[in-house]
């Protein structure tokens, strides 16, 4: 549905969204994963519990932040040039590298890339207060306290949160590699019947 909407160069463009997802997945250094398990591990302690919450918080939220004004100050110049994208389609992608995502209900809505991202915003939104809801129900005494970071807290979410970090890099550079060799060598269209196929095999 997406495909036929946009066709193929701006659903080639559409595609690279999910490189900024991947590099998201991967810079959180294991700290997600590593925050599962301590907790899990040290439920009963209240001061464990608040202070592995609010060294992964802070810590992600500053990646993220970085993650983010890096994107935003060089989308432009990194769709032309290391995605070889048009110079018409330049606007598009640099919106889709800061805003990656899309959903069947806009293209039906609303056939566009914006659309795609907007709603994108609005989907994050709503896992983001789920996630809040369910702090709140099982971990009523946790808060988003600065003063709460704890670096040694840090480091030992850290190391066991080194080796998921180094796997989770090496699996999600492989799909922003491919895309940047077949758009460079065969074209937007030829990323749109990449994406294609990606999707297929992964299901």
């Amino acid at each position: 549905l997406v495909a036929r909407s946009l066709g193929p160069e701006e659903f080639g463009v559409w595609s690279f969204g999910s490189m900024l997802v991947n590099v998201f997945a991967f810079t959180d250094f294991g700290l997600k994963s590593s925050l599962t398990y301590h907790i899990a591990r040290g439920r009963d302690s209240r001061e464990e519990v608040v202070s592995s919450f609010n060294a992964v918080f802070w810590s992600y939220s500053a990646i993220a932040l970085a993650v983010l004004a890096v994107t935003v100050g060089l989308a432009s110049s990194f769709s032309c040039q290391f995605l070889n994208v048009p110079a018409h389609l330049e606007r598009e992608t640099a919106y889709v590298l800061v805003n990656a995502a899309g959903t069947v209900i806009a293209v039906t809505v609303f056939s566009g890339l914006h659309a795609l991202g907007v709603v994108s915003l609005i989907g994050n939104f709503m896992v983001f207060v789920a996630f809040y809801l369910r702090i709140r129900l099982h971990y009523p005494f946790v808060r988003v306290r600065f003063q709460s970071i704890s670096f040694a807290a840090l480091r030992r979410l850290l190391k066991f949160g080194g080796g998921v970090f180094v796997a989770s890099m090496v699996i999600a550079l492989r799909e922003p590699f491919l895309k940047i060799l077949v758009s460079h060598r065969y074209g937007l269209p030829a990323v749109a019947d990449f994406e294609v196929v990606l999707r297929l095999y992964s299901q």
